[in-house]
């Protein structure tokens, strides 16, 4: 009796396992009509399409193996970053310290955009920085010392808060073309002396 019973609930349980890909077909036909489509929408039909399909998935067919893991480490510098990042074509990193075990936190790609337009423009300052160092040095005397000065002064006022404003870029060169400018009549001045 006992026997009969399982059998019976086993039998059921395939008959649902069975109909499953049968029942999911009719309904893909069933949200395929146009009337269902002109109810809920092509978004909607592609979305509980694509419900219905993650549900099917394991989660194999979505994790990567942790040997198979691609890790960004702290120390690592922004270039080694983005070339690993770049070279795997994923979106997410796990970030570890010391070991492989301690995950600090998760890097998205996208977050490392706008860095990378930030280093373009750090780049480009450090070369305009080391120009306008040239010129102090190429220039300073005692006459000019106070402009000099002003002059020095100007890379501290792009930063803000750890990052390149773009709006105190606008600001830098504009202080900058004023002191070149004043510096350039003061040593007419002193050469036609």
């Amino acid at each position: 009796m006992k026997e009969e019973s399982l059998i019976k609930v086993m039998n059921f349980l395939k008959s649902l396992f069975k109909s499953k890909k049968q029942d999911i077909d009719s309904f893909y036909s069933m949200l395929n009509q146009s009337e269902w489509k002109n109810f809920i929408g092509n978004d909607e039909v592609k979305m509980i399409k694509g419900v219905i399909e993650v549900s099917e998935l394991e989660v194999k067919d979505i994790m990567i193996p942790r040997s198979n893991m691609i890790l960004l480490e702290t120390s690592h510098s922004f270039d080694e970053l983005l070339r690993t990042i770049i070279d795997s074509g994923h979106s997410r990193f796990p970030v570890i310290a010391d070991n492989k075990d301690e995950v600090v936190g998760i890097l998205l790609a996208k977050d490392l955009l706008k860095f990378s337009k930030e280093r373009k423009l750090e780049r480009l300052l450090i070369e305009d920085f080391i120009e306008t160092i040239e010129i102090i040095v190429n220039n300073i005397n005692k006459e000019n010392y106070s402009i000099m000065l002003n002059l020095a002064k100007l890379p501290l006022m792009v930063r803000g808060f750890g990052h390149v404003k773009i709006k105190n870029i606008e600001n830098y060169y504009n202080q900058k073309e004023e002191i070149l400018t004043k510096l350039n009549k003061d040593n007419s001045k002193l050469n036609a002396a």
